[in-house]
């Protein structure tokens, strides 16, 4: 038996943001992220060094900013993905 698979793949193309502040870097508790500009419909990710999704309490405090509760994680070095249907942009920290 032959099965055929044909798909249309959509092409989106993204805008890179650039000059995320983030700080306190390293950090203990939390860390506030800043965006140089606004972002509709926000979603913000956090990943370990392995790539990995790491649950943490983040919280979208406007279009352009957010807090990330760090308490609960390990000490270790992590990466904020930060993305809409148009744009995206990421920034490590160091959590103590």
């Amino acid at each position: 038996t032959r099965v055929q698979s044909s798909y249309v793949k959509d092409t989106i193309t993204l805008q890179e943001i650039k000059n995320i502040n983030l700080y306190p870097n390293p950090a203990i508790d939390f860390v506030t992220v800043e965006l140089p500009e606004n972002m509709d419909n926000l979603v913000a990710k956090l990943y370990n060094t392995t790539g990995q999704q790491v649950a943490s309490d983040i919280t979208i405090t406007s279009p352009t900013s957010l807090i990330i509760n760090t308490q609960s994680l390990a000490a270790g070095t992590y990466t904020i993905l930060v993305h809409n249907s148009t744009q995206f942009g990421s920034i490590s920290f160091v959590k103590q």
